[in-house]
Order: C-alpha cells, then structure tokens, then sequence
C-alpha cells in the first residue's frame, strides 16, 4: 500500500526563501522514483498567497519511505532544512497519509 509524506512550511513573507532541496536530493529522488520505490513527488505547490509551500512524495510502501528516509542524503538534507527553517522564522510541519 503507498504512503505520502508532506512537509509544509509556512514563511512570515514572500522576502523569506523556502527551503528546496538541493539538486543532488532531487536526483536522488529521480533514481528512486525510476525504481520504483517513489510513485510521485512534487516539491513545489505554492499556496495563493505565496506563503505555504507543501512538498509531497508518494512511496510504493512505508517500508521504501522508512529506509529511504535514513540514507545520508536524506538526513542532511533534513538538518540542512530545520537550520534553514530556524534562522529564517519559517514554521513547518510532516503530515502522512
């Protein structure tokens, strides 16, 4: 059964960058989606007033988004996010579905 991740970040104003992963991330993603292990992703639904952002990524199983979640890659990029996040007053949080 698939599994969706969301991150939404929430900026206080449109002079504020999101945080977007990087290219060496997005490639990654690539890899793992021509795999078979990501069904679909979209980083970049931007709400109406510019401030919300969601980034979603559909898995094959929990299991595909439990292991993938603990590659390096992964990791740093989520440190990278939170610091990102923190220094620049963006709130954010993880749904799944």
């Amino acid at each position: 059964m698939s599994f969706t991740g969301k991150l939404i970040q929430s900026r206080p104003s449109t002079s504020v960058d999101f945080f977007s992963p990087t290219s060496e991330v997005i490639a990654r993603i690539d890899e793992l989606k021509a795999q078979g292990k990501i069904i679909s992703y979209n980083l970049n639904q931007i709400s109406a007033d510019n401030l919300i952002k969601t980034m979603q990524i559909t898995y094959d199983t929990i299991d595909s988004h439990n292991l993938i979640v603990q590659e390096n890659i992964f990791i740093d990029s989520a440190n990278s996010r939170t610091s990102h996040c923190a220094e620049n007053g963006i709130s954010f949080s993880v749904e799944t579905e």
